[in-house]
């Protein structure tokens, strides 16, 4: 991951017809997000391009 910004994230190929991204290893245990945990997404902004999620 070097020379990528700390909160910026790569949208990986996850699966046929699947794409995603990670989360940094310190974020997911300072909230100790597991595997299979579901994000509840709060706010997505078309306009603007941004996602809001809460843990």
């Amino acid at each position: 991951m070097s020379g990528q910004k700390q909160y910026s994230r790569t949208v990986t190929a996850q699966g046929p017809g699947t794409l995603g991204t990670s989360l940094p290893a310190g974020f997911v245990n300072e909230f100790g997000i597991e595997k299979g945990d579901e994000l509840k997404i709060e706010d997505l902004d078309w306009d603007d391009g941004t996602i809001t999620f809460r843990v």
